[in-house]
């Protein structure tokens, strides 16, 4: 799945990166479902995706470099948003590889990202069932 990504996103990503794009996914997934991704949910997943970056890039990144980075990210989520037939159940696949211990804690995200703003709404709550009953919680 990496390579396949890889190729048609025309980007190249360590083991690592590619991790952290499967693990955030989900939660890109709960925060658009509504149809509204909103500032405070932008923020959110910046926040989280910057906790999942610092410990890999530590003091190599300064402020500008992160958030150069995470803006990545969210271009890839568009990406796969736009490519979502091609390769959101094959991506979403990947995260049955995880340890239980970090399916859980991306399951927690999900309801926080969704209630961030004005509750969690009807289609995000369907994806976050969805998701956990396949791929986070089975």
């Amino acid at each position: 799945m990496k390579t396949k990504f890889e190729q048609r996103r025309g980007v190249t990503l360590t083991k690592e990166e590619f991790a952290i794009l499967v693990l955030n996914y989900p939660i890109y997934l709960v925060a658009t479902a509504d149809g509204h991704f909103d500032e405070d949910e932008k923020e959110l997943l910046a926040t989280v995706l910057y906790n999942f970056l610092s410990p890999l890039y530590g003091d190599k990144v300064d402020e500008i470099g992160y958030q150069n980075l995470i803006d990545n990210y969210l271009e890839d989520f568009n990406f796969l948003n736009t490519n979502e037939k091609e390769f959101k159940l094959n991506l979403l696949e990947e995260l049955k590889g995880f340890d239980t211990e970090v399916k859980k804690s991306i399951s927690e995200l999900l309801n926080e990202i969704a209630s961030i703003s004005e509750g969690i709404a009807p289609q995000e709550s369907e994806i976050i069932n969805f998701l956990n009953q396949n791929y986070l919680l089975n």
